[in-house]
């Protein structure tokens, strides 16, 4: 008896009619789509409310946050140098849960590697400031799945050859800054960003092997330095090349000089606003002198 009833039950879709067949498909896909909008609309409004709740805590610990065009989400977070440690903490902390977080600047704080680790999974990621820090080899480790990233700046921290292994994997970069590192190779781990068109190595050594290479970094096309540590010929090479050298020794004395000018046409322009009361004293002393007495 049972067997006979299940296999009637599942015979029934089997005795419709066209129509009525039509009827129940129809009937099951409006459910599954309700189904999903109702999750998709309970899943945006647990995002507003944590993003929401964010928002409060960054702007208790100091931090500067910007939303994406739409003021929906949370598009970026600075926060300022002088930040304490625990104020730091809940920054990462943050950041590594927020989905829609496209920049981190972290410039001046006293972030660490092991901090870093926390955020190694935030794909959403296209920019990170770490310059001026204690960054070493050890945090670029944790960045290296960053996949997304498109600008990363790492100027004035720990990083040395050895680290730049890691950078390697970070394929989508366009900018990066590693001035004032502790870089003295050949940059050879550098070739697979293929993206990368602006390189600022200011305060690093160039030789002719590190020129050489940065040849073959078919983006290319600004390079930013600094010091004695590149030599007129690497120079010329990468000129040669089409690829920009800004030296920032030159546009530290053209802004000198800049100001040089303006000061001295602001001077001019004081001297010329003033009356001439110099020569009206003189024009009322001949005609002093010339009265009878």
């Amino acid at each position: 008896m049972r067997p006979q009833a299940h296999q009637t039950n599942k015979n029934w879709y089997k005795r419709m009619t066209s129509s009525q067949r039509k009827i129940v498909t129809v009937i099951v896909i409006l459910a599954v789509c309700g189904a999903f909008a109702f999750g998709l609309v309970a899943r945006n409004r647990q995002q507003a409310a944590a993003e929401a709740e964010a928002r409060k805590t960054l702007s208790a610990v100091g931090a500067l946050v910007t939303m994406d065009s739409n003021q929906q989400h949370i598009h970026g977070i600075a926060l300022l140098p002088n930040a304490k440690p625990e104020e730091l903490g809940k920054t990462i902390h943050l950041a590594a849960e927020l989905p829609y977080l496209e920049v981190l600047r972290l410039a001046g704080t006293c972030v660490t590697d092991e901090l870093l680790a926390q955020i190694a999974d935030n794909s959403s990621l296209t920019m990170l400031g770490l310059n001026n820090t204690g960054i070493s080899d050890t945090g670029l480790e944790h960045l290296q799945d960053l996949d997304n990233l498109v600008a990363l700046y790492l100027d004035g921290t720990q990083v040395t050859d050895h680290g730049l292994k890691f950078l390697g994997h970070l394929r989508k970069l366009e900018i990066l800054d590693l001035s004032d590192t502790r870089l003295e190779g050949d940059l050879a781990a550098l070739l697979p960003l293929d993206q990368l068109n602006h390189l600022l190595l200011a305060g690093v050594e160039l030789n002719s092997a590190a020129a050489d290479n940065l040849l073959q970094l078919k983006s290319l096309s600004r390079l930013g330095i600094r010091g004695d540590g590149v030599s007129d010929a690497v120079v010329s090479k990468l000129e040669q090349a089409g690829i920009q050298v800004d030296r920032a020794d030159e546009d530290r004395a053209e802004e000198e000089r800049a100001e040089e000018e303006r000061a001295e046409e602001e001077e001019r322009a004081e001297e010329d606003s003033k009356p001439n009361d110099g020569g009206a004293r003189g024009q009322t002393d001949s005609e002093s002198a010339g009265e009878p007495e």
